[in-house]
């Protein structure tokens, strides 16, 4: 009798990476960006969405497709700009989307999530708990990936799909007419705020390592690339899908989202469209939300930091612990006080990252190897176009 295990089907895999792909990237700011996009905008939503399409999911999608012609090499790709230029912009990208920005900004929204259940618990003691919990899902690295395609991420769609669903078939008032005259405009520099193309630098050589493990007869880095890409257009499509819904249902909703502060604008609105049950709904949805991104986050920064940083000179454990504990520290700020201090940083420099990207891209397809002119001319042009931003960073 044979015992060989039936393997899952290769299109089970691919859906397997993508469900995964889409719960690393939908944090906190895949939860508050589209739903104050749909808040701000109101009648005028459609133009802002598909601003926010283009940068929330557009421009990820090209670093993904960067990324996948790099193998998911960071450092080689980076390094396109100098050794030492590459690891500094490297280093400081990490940072941004690990334990100063993007992982504080998780904890901070969960927080005001659960705050509608439990309004005692205090914003310090529950980064406190979260940071342990991410300890303890983190310690151990192996089967990340699998673990959040094949558990969490069903729960997490499922349950963000009963928000949207419900808030667009329930009875609402008019929708608010808009005075604002560029809502493309609005959506697309929301989109800035998720720092999805950060991510994707480093989230790729996770998916990459995933599908190895899962194709491990497949010796063809080509082959592998296109069941990368396949992955990411099923992660991609939840993403937008999301974004469309949220919106929608906050520009339905704006008048229940004024005046509210941004880590509870989803529980808040659940709360009117769902009930009572809404704020379980919602705490759930967005605690799952934000711990799968932090997971990831956490593994690849406690990463960086132990080969990169400190060439493996302290473990792993030792800088995921440091990761956390500076986690811990800036979720303490509040989620707006995070968002405000990064948001002109990105303003500057997200168009010359995605410039940067993009001279990649064409550098393997045709082998042009222009890059330093370029991206000081870029970077030359962002800083003038957006002078007014810049000053602000140093008080002028």
């Amino acid at each position: 009798m044979s015992t060989t295990t039936k393997q899952p089907s290769r299109i089970f895999q691919i859906l397997t990476t993508g469900f995964a792909m889409f719960s690393m990237f939908f944090g906190a700011g895949n939860v508050v960006f589209p739903l104050m996009v749909g808040q701000q905008t109101t009648s005028l939503v459609w133009p802002a969405i598909m601003g926010l399409l283009l940068t929330g999911v557009g421009v990820p999608f090209v670093g993904l497709l960067a990324m996948v012609l790099f193998d998911g090499d960071y450092k080689s790709f980076f390094d396109r700009m100098g050794v030492l230029p590459g690891f500094l912009v490297t280093l400081f990208i990490m940072i941004l989307i690990g334990p100063v920005s993007a992982m504080p900004r998780c904890v901070a929204l969960s927080h005001g999530a659960m705050q509608l259940v439990f309004p005692q618990l205090d914003l310090f003691t529950f980064s406190i708990i979260s940071a342990i919990t991410i300890y303890l899902l983190t310690a151990r690295k192996s089967g990340v990936v699998d673990v959040l395609g094949q558990y969490l991420s069903p729960v997490l769609i499922v349950s963000l799909f009963i928000i949207v669903v419900k808030g667009l078939t329930s009875p609402a008032g008019e929708i608010a007419q808009s005075n604002i005259e560029q809502p493309f405009w609005v959506g697309f520099i929301e989109g800035y705020g998720m720092m999805d193309l950060l991510g994707t630098y480093f989230f790729s050589s996770v998916t990459l390592a995933s599908l190895r493990a899962h194709f491990p007869q497949e010796k063809n880095n080509k082959t592998l690339a296109w069941y990368a890409l396949e992955a990411s257009i099923v992660g991609a499509v939840l993403l937008a899908l999301v974004y469309v819904g949220f919106a929608l249902v906050a520009a339905k909703y704006s008048s229940v989202l004024d005046n509210v502060s941004s880590e509870v604008f989803i529980g808040t609105l659940a709360k009117n469209v769902l009930g009572s049950a809404g704020g379980y709904i919602v705490s759930t949805a967005v605690a799952l939300a934000c711990l799968t991104t932090a997971i990831t986050l956490a593994v690849v920064f406690a990463e960086f930091v132990q080969r990169q940083v400190f060439s493996n000179a302290i473990s792993y454990n030792t800088a995921l612990v440091v990761t956390l504990l500076v986690t811990v520290y800036f979720s303490n700020q509040g989620f707006a006080k995070i968002v405000a201090m990064v948001k002109p940083i990105l303003i500057i420099g997200y168009p010359v990252i995605l410039f940067f990207t993009i001279l990649n891209v064409i550098y393997k397809w045709t082998g042009m190897k222009w890059v330093t002119a370029p991206l000081l001319l870029a970077t030359g042009v962002s800083l003038w176009w957006h002078q007014s931003v810049f000053l602000s960073i140093f008080g002028i």
